[in-house]
């Protein structure tokens, strides 16, 4: 077993963004990682040191594809016996790295390409097969994409019942359709009001009996007592020319 050539990054001497190492790593492992805290899992540094040092680290035991935290700890561990067994002196800071960290992972990835270009030869790369390797795993988890049922707006209904009219033959608008549903819904509380209307027709037409019934005795008192007060008048004028007659 060849020992392992140790290098040392200090302050990004190498000038590298999170972009060009993304990229390199991306075409190292043929994957698709978008952030440098996707790397947290260690699945993908575990197959950089396999294709390194192959059956020194048992690739088959790494969690690819993981997002439980423990499991994190596992590839870690494994990555950290894969050193010991090699001679690298570098410590892995696995509790700031499985945090997720962008510091911790941007730096630890740094040291990993420049680790791997002093360990690597030319046919590193040639010879190895990333994919087959992990067994055709994705080296993150991936989320399922839930199919969700959307709900068309009521311009969308209507612009579709406009187009299937129009194939119909009938040369008819979305406007239109707007302004039918609009006016359909006006008549749906016309027809609302006019479904209650009897109920409160006979509800008013009772109370207007009682009133007119009520007005019809004030009336007739009313009129009473506009005869009383004329046959008061009349008596007491009766009276007057009674006595003047005296």
């Amino acid at each position: 077993m060849r020992k392992a050539v140790n290098v040392c990054v200090c302050n990004n001497s190498e000038n590298c963004s999170r972009f060009e190492l993304l990229g390199w790593l991306n075409n190292t492992l043929c994957t698709n990682l978008q952030k440098i805290e996707q790397l947290s899992n260690g699945a993908a540094y575990c197959q950089l040191f396999d294709m390194l040092f192959p059956g020194v680290l048992h690739l088959n035991k790494v969690k690819f594809g993981t997002n439980i935290e423990y499991q994190y700890y596992k590839n870690f561990s494994l990555l950290q016996n894969g050193f010991k067994k090699v001679k690298v002196s570098r410590d892995i800071p696995i509790n700031e790295l499985v945090k997720a960290r962008f510091l911790a992972n941007f730096n630890f990835l740094l040291w990993f390409k420049v680790f791997f270009k002093a360990n690597s030869t030319e046919y590193t790369v040639l010879d190895y097969d990333p994919i087959m390797r992990r067994n055709r795993c994705s080296i993150i988890a991936e989320t399922p994409t839930k199919h969700k049922k959307t709900r068309r707006s009521r311009s969308a209904s209507v612009s579709a019942t406009a187009s299937r009219l129009t194939i119909e033959g009938l040369n008819i608008k979305s406007s239109d359709l707007i302004d039918m549903d609009k006016k359909s819904s006006n008549v749906h509380v016309v027809n609302k009001i006019s479904s209650s209307a009897p109920a409160v027709n006979k509800k008013y037409s009772k109370i207007k009996i009682d009133v007119d019934k009520k007005s019809s005795h004030i009336l007739d008192v009313t009129k009473f007592s506009s005869q009383t007060k004329m046959l008061q008048s009349f008596s007491s004028q009766t009276k007057s020319l009674f006595h003047f007659a005296k």
